[in-house]
């Protein structure tokens, strides 16, 4: 399956073409999302932000999440059930200065999967979050306590 859009500009219309289309491979039981990111010199505090900064992190971290289980969920109860995995973040569980929004959203994940593993276990599909912590890339870079944390635990 292949959902096409540009997350950064994700809306929830509920319109008829906001559904996902099965392609040759035919039935749906797994989705995986794992789209996510974070601006790091923009999601500071939150008086510190500007607004565009706290709506691209919200669209990218939490819309694109329920958009796309929005689009699958149905096909998915077609195909007799399936799972979701929703990529959550360990920032959203703890409490740091920054990223005031990225971890905003992701703490929106962790509850949008509680309420999807809610409604729709019944009807055979599981929906989980997973959260891995900092993973080490140039991005990490400029938060040099948690790298240093992460090295310590290597």
């Amino acid at each position: 399956m292949c959902i096409k859009r540009k997350l950064a500009d994700l809306t929830l219309s509920g319109r008829s073409d906001d559904r996902a289309h099965p392609f040759t491979w035919g039935a749906l039981h797994v989705l995986h999302n794992n789209a996510g990111g974070i601006d790091v010199a923009r999601d500071t505090t939150l008086t510190g932000m500007d607004w565009s900064c706290w709506d691209g992190a919200i669209n990218l971290n939490l819309m694109s999440t329920a958009y796309a289980c929005r689009c699958a969920i149905p096909l998915t109860l077609e195909s007799g059930g399936g799972a979701i995995v929703n990529t959550n973040s360990m920032v959203a569980l703890s409490g740091d200065v920054r990223p005031t929004a990225y971890a905003a959203a992701k703490g929106g994940v962790i509850s949008f999967t509680r309420f999807v593993a809610m409604q729709y276990d019944r009807l055979g599909i599981r929906c989980n979050a997973i959260a891995p912590g900092l993973i080490l890339t140039e991005r990490a870079t400029p938060r040099p306590q948690a790298v240093n944390s992460c090295r310590r635990h290597q």
